[in-house]
């Protein structure tokens, strides 16, 4: 089994005709988009490049439908209020349990768009153990953005700042490599402290 890595990160599959894999046999380039060839039994797949990334694209919108759901719905409301305190929400008359179910099933489709952009658009395959603590700087995120979709988006530009800028590091500067690598980890460290010291400052705890 050969793979090698497309240049697109958005791809699919298709069954390769007789004269690609003829090109493909003779080690000739058998088509300009032509990302990887991966055989499999007695058939053999074409990974062909497609321009855009739909999991970028998705971004912003993602956290402005996220913003005006929670701030300008019902929805919303009843959604950081059963958060926040489900006891007076239950009072008011919220359906505590629904709420909180349609939440977390939310919660979960956006999880897993971030899983799918990492096998299919970050690492273009899937591997075991991935995700590589980036829960944990998500979650950092979270609590950094101060439970607002455009303060978690700021929030995981930074941190995906930081990441970028240990990949570009390395081999340039005389640091060890792994002491780069530990930079987003070491900012998700400082961010979640400062977090929780500004919320002890706000709570009037010394």
């Amino acid at each position: 089994k050969l793979l090698t890595r497309a240049q697109s990160t958005d791809v699919y599959f298709r069954p390769a005709s007789e004269t690609e894999l003829r090109a493909y046999i003779a080690g000739g380039e058998p088509m300009d988009k032509a990302g990887a060839y991966g055989v499999q039994g007695q058939g053999a797949l074409l990974v062909e490049r497609i321009d855009g990334d739909f999991f970028n694209v998705m971004g912003l919108p993602v956290v402005l439908l996220a913003h005006y759901l929670l701030y300008k719905t019902p929805f919303g409301m009843r959604t950081i209020a059963v958060g926040q305190n489900p006891q007076a929400a239950f009072v008011a008359g919220v359906n505590v349990k629904k709420t909180q179910y349609i939440a977390v099933m939310l919660g979960g489709l956006t999880c897993g768009m971030a899983g799918a952009y990492l096998s299919i658009s970050y690492l273009s395959m899937f591997v075991r153990d991935m995700v590589s603590g980036r829960g944990f700087i998500a979650i950092a995120a979270i609590l950094f953005g101060r439970y607002s979709p455009f303060g978690i988006f700021a929030a995981a530009l930074f941190f995906g700042l930081a990441d970028a800028m240990q990949i570009a590091l390395q081999g340039i500067v005389t640091i060890p490599n792994e002491v780069i690598q530990c930079a987003p980890y070491l900012l998700t460290i400082l961010a979640v402290t400062v977090n929780e010291a500004r919320t002890m400052r706000r709570s009037g705890i010394k």
